[in-house]
């Protein structure tokens, strides 16, 4: 992640810069922050402000308008996530038609709760945390999968199958062992091993009996008698509590 911050008061400069330090090092994401103390200074980038994800912007510095810096970021990117950063809250009121996603003020309370905040929101927008996408390597190049629109995953030898709702082109189809799937897509609790070839997501199933799981797209799979006792248990919980 790619951080910019644009103010001319060194101090406060410094105090971001070491909240988003400690929270971006409390989520274990790798950053890079470059600081600057004028809107010329971002202006003189051109094209290359489109490397930052996101820029801390002082509305209120003195010298060129900062306003006028953030329609010239909206020139090269609608992607740019813009954090005005005050001390009149009302100021930034201009800031919505460049699409200014939140709005710090440097007087608050707490700041450091401030910055947190924003930084969720960010993340979130983002899609670092509280995602359900994942990149996956499968035979026809790196792709963007949804997990929760995954409906099963099923092993075959040494390839395993992401069968996923509503795609169109056919399924994902990766070299790797179910178990090692299994262990990566782990903190995703709607997904459940049913038998040694396949994982079902639960949101998915429409019921479960006579050591079989039926599966709203039609398809049912085996479960083993070994298994079959807490795997009805665990899908009967999570139809009960979803």
């Amino acid at each position: 992640m790619n951080i910019a911050i644009c103010d001319n008061e060194e101090m406060f400069v410094k105090n971001i810069s070491g909240l988003l330090e400690e929270y971006l090092n409390e989520n274990k994401l790798q950053y890079s922050i470059d600081m600057y103390s004028s809107g010329s200074e971002l202006i003189g980038l051109k094209d290359k402000i489109v490397n930052y994800d996101i820029v801390f912007l002082d509305i209120n510095m003195t010298g060129i308008d900062n306003i006028k810096v953030a329609e010239w970021i909206r020139m090269y990117s609608d992607r740019v996530i813009i954090i005005s950063i005050t001390l009149m809250s009302d100021y930034n009121i201009q800031g919505y038609k460049y699409d200014v996603f939140r709005c710090v003020l440097k007087d608050s309370m707490d700041l450091k709760g401030s910055i947190y905040e924003c930084m969720n929101a960010v993340l979130y927008k983002l899609n670092y945390i509280n995602s359900d996408k994942r990149i996956i390597s499968c035979d026809s190049g790196s792709k963007e999968v949804d997990v929760s629109k995954i409906i099963y995953i099923e092993s075959s030898g040494h390839k395993v199958t992401y069968h996923i709702h509503g795609k169109e082109f056919g399924d994902y189809v990766v070299k790797s062992k179910l178990d090692d799937i299994e262990n990566e897509l782990k903190e995703y609790k709607y997904l459940l091993r049913v038998h040694q070839s396949y994982i079902v997501n639960m949101m998915y199933v429409n019921n479960i009996s006579s050591y079989r799981v039926y599966l709203k797209n039609g398809i049912d799979l085996g479960v083993p008698k070994s298994r079959y006792k807490e795997v009805k248990k665990r899908i009967l919980e999570f139809k009960e509590n979803n």
